[in-house]
């Protein structure tokens, strides 16, 4: 029985589309996007889970605490 060859995406493509992807993101990005990825990155993990799982508004909640 001849053997089939399996495909699979590599590393290099995974890191091709990464590449693709934040290259159009800068792209397109703006001092709103640049402020608010800056903003992000200060955050807590407990403070990022929460902002992620919770309502819209959380953001205007979160802030006063």
């Amino acid at each position: 029985m001849p053997r089939q060859r399996k495909t699979s995406v590599g590393w290099e493509s995974v890191g091709s589309l990464r590449q693709t992807c934040e290259r159009r993101i800068r792209e397109l990005a703006g001092p709103e996007f640049d402020g608010g990825r800056a903003e992000g990155r200060g955050l807590t993990l407990d403070d990022a889970v929460s902002l992620a799982l919770a309502a819209p508004d959380a953001e205007h909640q979160l802030n006063k605490s």
